[in-house]
């Protein structure tokens, strides 16, 4: 397990909800476009269906994406708990920041609201638990 393990599911997590959110906004534009189509069709032309093909084309690719990242997700978090259960014993509180933070993407603010504390205590706590076991640069931080 490294730094950028922490790290990188945090991240897929983050895009994670961004191609949702891509996804949400597609859909709300299909749903705008739809109502705007003229009931009285145009011969010779097959604009409604091309555009209709591309955008099912283009939420096909975002879900994909989605189902992809999902899977990296899992596979991180199941190998970033596995390493909290190896420190839970000698190091609970660092165990729950971990989790808190990496695994459930949460931001410093909400970590204190759920661990109690300041945001900074804990990622102070964090870093030098990072600079500790990890070559761990920490200016770079999530």
């Amino acid at each position: 397990m490294t730094r950028d393990d922490f790290e990188n599911i945090y991240w897929i997590r983050r895009n994670i909800v961004r191609w949702e959110r891509r996804l949400e906004e597609l859909d709300a534009s299909n749903i705008k476009s739809t109502s705007n189509l003229n009931p009285v069709p145009v011969y010779g032309t097959n604009v409604t269906s091309d555009n209709v093909s591309e955008s099912a084309q283009k939420r096909a690719e975002i879900v994909s994406m989605i189902q992809r990242l999902t899977e990296a997700a899992k596979k991180k978090a199941n190998e970033v708990y596995h390493y909290i259960e190896q420190i839970n014993l000698d190091e609970p509180y660092i165990a729950a920041v971990i989790e808190e933070r990496c695994i459930k993407c949460k931001s410093w603010i909400q970590v204190a609201d759920v661990l109690g504390g300041s945001s900074e205590s804990h990622r102070k706590a964090y870093c030098r638990y990072m600079e500790k076991h990890f070559q761990y640069d920490p200016n770079n931080i999530i």
